[in-house]
């Protein structure tokens, strides 16, 4: 199980609470041209350039409930190794803050899988966007209209490293395969996922405990 050379992972985070974080990342290929920490980091900072002329800070902050944020962008590169050589991270000057009205479980989550021309399970990936702040319809599923706008944002991100060379293809990175395969489409539904497992990093509030007789 390994890396393929000159890889990158990429990903956006920021707080569902203030005890709570959240983060969704994703793969590309630059290559192995770079060859210092302030070349990569120059790098990261354009790639949040990205992220706000997409609109996705904002539009995700639209999928989540007030209180929670998105902060920034951080990138690691993997030129010829296991362990990242170079790391570094972009921060947003003023978070981008949730603007959703519900307040749903910090689990909840909208799930955009990312497709290659292969198939199988080593050459899809999958992102969990936060969704804490959306509404159900009758039918227990999400708005269509409303995630349109984080989809075209996610769509342009990943198509930017198809025409700049900093940040190189958006791919599916397989460990046990050692390939990366690259994203041609994105699909989503309008169903809820979740992603964590665990419980929340948050405060019980009141405990009770009834006694069985």
């Amino acid at each position: 199980m390994a890396l393929p050379n000159g890889v990158a992972r990429w990903t956006i985070s920021g707080a569902l609470t203030a005890e709570e974080v959240w983060a969704i990342d994703w793969w590309t290929q630059p290559g192995t041209g770079y060859s210092s920490a302030q070349q990569w980091a120059d790098t990261v900072t354009a790639m949040l350039g990205v992220i706000q002329s997409n609109s996705l800070h904002t539009n995700l902050a639209g999928l989540m409930a007030t209180g929670g944020n998105v902060q920034g962008v951080s990138g690691l590169y993997y030129k010829t190794s296991q362990t990242a050589e170079y790391s570094a991270q972009a921060l947003l000057g003023t978070p981008a803050a949730g603007a959703g009205t519900s307040y749903m479980p910090l689990q909840q989550c909208f799930c955009i899988t990312t497709l290659t021309p292969r198939p199988g399970g080593s050459y899809r990936g999958r992102m969990y966007l936060p969704a804490t702040g959306m509404t159900l319809d009758s039918n227990r599923r999400f708005n269509g209209a409303a995630l349109a706008a984080v989809v075209n944002s996610v769509k342009g991100v990943l198509s930017a490293g198809n025409t700049v060379g900093l940040y190189g293809p958006p791919v599916v990175v397989s460990r046990t395969k050692t390939v990366a395969t690259q994203i041609t489409a994105i699909r989503y539904d309008l169903k809820p996922d979740i992603q964590r497992r665990r419980a929340n990093r948050q405060s019980a509030g009141t405990r009770t405990v009834v006694a069985v007789p």
